[in-house]
């Protein structure tokens, strides 16, 4: 299942945001049709739509088999309950 919007998976950016991009991991994903429903957990908080999950690092969106991401500008999508 590809994301939405062409979004690039995170082992696809590039190296100047891989090397400074901050360690994750997503133990709870949980997706509902009503986005005020959605969160993850990730390095142990519970994170909404629209959060901070580490420095620098913001959760755009929660979706059934991903997240999307935002670092620097670079919109990211990561597999549900992955780790980088």
């Amino acid at each position: 299942l590809m994301p939405q919007n062409d979004v690039p998976a995170v082992q696809d950016l590039p190296a100047w945001i891989l090397t400074q991009l901050p360690n994750m991991s997503f133990s709870a994903h949980m997706y509902a049709s009503e986005p005020q429903e959605r969160w993850v957990r990730v390095n142990g908080r519970r994170v909404e739509e629209g959060q901070e999950v580490e420095q620098g690092v913001r959760l755009l969106g929660i979706e059934p088999q991903h997240v999307i991401l935002v670092y620097k500008g670079q919109e990211i999508s990561m597999e549900a309950l992955s780790e980088w």
